[in-house]
């Protein structure tokens, strides 16, 4: 990204952890505030003493007392004064822009008296012809562990994705990664209400309560965060997210089973017996769900709830084992991760979003249709399936050689990402591939592509220069629970096949769609 104009107001400890983040990537950082000294101070000692005692900051950032100066020929502003002085300085701000800029924000809490938002603040004040859809920062962080450099991993929301790819884009480095999310009400309550928790759990830590008593209240308080956000028009999802940094995305259930549970399972019905799950921070709650448990093991037995112990045990038999990639530097360097698991043997990459045929008992899985055609052919074979033409700039597309043969292809190349008008093919690339143990060393010396990240699609095209590489199109039903729509959508599929609560879920339906139409339903 070119170099961009910033001028973040709020020289607090964020204000002045995230003026660093941006000089760090290069752009011209401009920090406002109203106490002299401490401008004074940045500028001449390079520090920030009311808030970091021992660190010293890039003599680029430059300090300014007068508003006006600082917000001169900016690209973007980023708000982190106190809430109760939002609206004031927002204020400030409409009189004194004379271009269009994009606005961000990432102070967490609301207005006092009103109890409204801070994006909603910026609505109000600043006219919407001068800026951009309001973007929130925000996310589980800390300033004192931020302007050190460590890892950081937040969230910028917007109702306009293109304005937080932006943001996420001058941010994003290799220790402060954003992800982006449409989903604005939901962030801010959750960066809003969070500390509240934290309070009342840091309460119980003084008193001398144990896990246990901390555990309840954090449990309990994240289930009212999310009703309160449901009921102000937040999607509840966004609560087990970055927003809040509750819980694992490969542990949401699918009805009554985690989507990592579908994964392994099709794992093993393909014949696969030693299993790696590849994971990052905040993700051990993957590794607990597949540990034993005596006591839930043993109660179970003694009340004779055989169903339910089964299920346990089944869960708990796998040869599974965790490795965790310390930074999050895309998929080809989680797929490096396995190199000494792996050794030099094929193997299959089966991603979490991903899931195939749930509902379909009798399918072959997809994993065991790519280890079918690699024992035929001794190559690497990558699953794909049609996409619609707006889809394909999504995915990774693979330009195919011939017509194929039985729902196979050779590939001539792969393209990651394309325009849909320079897409070789409709042939999008999902969830399942099956490697040589050659990509390992491509991986080794792959320079990050998109996104900085190490691509996998770029190193299967490098593979593909010296050894074959096949498609194999998938013809079957794949559910992305990465997408919100879509985790819905697997959700009611799942169930409307679960034998304890399909015929319930089907009149449900049924009455649903009568009422969304209009028509009268059957009472009783």
């Amino acid at each position: 990204m070119k170099k961009q104009k910033i001028a973040v107001l709020g020289p607090g400890s964020w204000g002045t952890a995230l003026a660093q983040v941006l000089n760090d990537n290069g752009h011209e950082v401009r920090i406002w505030g109203n106490i002299p000294e401490q401008i004074d101070e940045i500028n001449e000692k390079h520090t920030n003493t009311r808030y970091f005692k021992d660190v010293i900051l890039d003599e680029n950032i430059k300090a300014y007392k007068e508003l006006s100066e600082a917000l001169d020929s900016v690209n973007a502003i980023l708000f982190v004064v106190p809430t109760k002085v939002t609206r004031l300085v927002a204020k400030q701000v409409a009189e004194l822009l004379d271009h269009k800029v994009v606005v961000m924000h990432a102070s967490k809490g609301l207005e006092p008296g009103t109890h409204e938002r801070l994006s909603t603040i910026l609505e109000e004040e600043i006219p919407s012809e001068m800026r951009s859809e309001i973007v929130v920062v925000s996310g589980p962080s800390h300033a004192e562990e931020t302007i050190v450099r460590d890892i950081t991993l937040i969230t910028a929301a917007s109702k306009d994705l293109e304005t937080a790819r932006y943001v996420q884009g001058i941010f994003s480095n290799s220790y402060f990664r954003l992800y982006t999310n449409s989903d604005v009400i939901g962030v801010e309550t959750a960066g809003a209400l969070k500390n509240i928790i934290a309070v009342g759990a840091g309460a119980l830590h003084g008193m001398g309560y144990g896990d246990n008593a901390k555990a309840a209240i954090i449990t309990r308080g994240l289930a009212e965060i999310t009703r309160l956000g449901v009921k102000l028009g937040a999607d509840p999802l966004t609560y087990s997210g970055l927003a809040t940094k509750a819980l694992a995305k490969e542990m949401l259930p699918i009805v009554d089973k985690p989507t990592i549970q579908f994964i392994v399972e099709e794992a093993l019905k393909s014949g696969i017996e030693d299993i790696l799950v590849v994971t990052g921070k905040s993700k051990r709650s993957i590794e607990d769900h597949f540990d034993s448990n005596f006591e839930l093991e043993y109660n179970l037995e003694q009340k004779g709830k055989t169903n339910l112990l089964k299920l346990v045990n089944d869960t708990t038999s796998m040869n599974l084992h965790f490795i965790r990639q310390s930074h999050p530097r895309g998929l080809g360097d989680a797929v490096l991760q396995a190199k000494a698991f792996v050794g030099n043997e094929p193997f299959v990459v089966m991603l979490g979003d991903d899931l195939m045929d749930i509902t379909n008992d009798k399918a072959v899985p997809l994993t065991k249709q790519l280890i079918n055609d690699y024992e035929e052919t001794h190559a690497s074979t990558i699953a794909v399936m049609p996409v619609s033409s707006e889809e394909v700039s999504a995915y990774g597309v693979i330009a195919p050689q011939g017509k194929g043969e039985n729902g196979r292809y050779s590939v001539e190349t792969f393209v990651e990402k394309p325009n849909p008008e320079d897409a070789p093919s409709n042939l999008a690339i999902i969830g399942r591939y099956l490697l040589t143990p050659e990509i390992f060393g491509i991986l080794e010396n792959q320079e990050p592509g998109a996104g900085n990240e190490v691509q996998l699609t770029d190193a299967i095209d490098t593979l593909n220069k010296t050894q074959r590489v096949f498609a194999r199109v998938f013809t079957g039903d794949r559910y992305d629970v990465g997408d919100k729509f879509g985790f819905m959508k697997t959700s009611i599929d799942y169930a409307l096949k679960h034998p304890q609560i399909k015929d319930d879920l089907k009149q449900y339906l049924i009455e649903l769609g009568h009422k969304l139409e209009g028509k009268p339903t059957k009472k009783g």
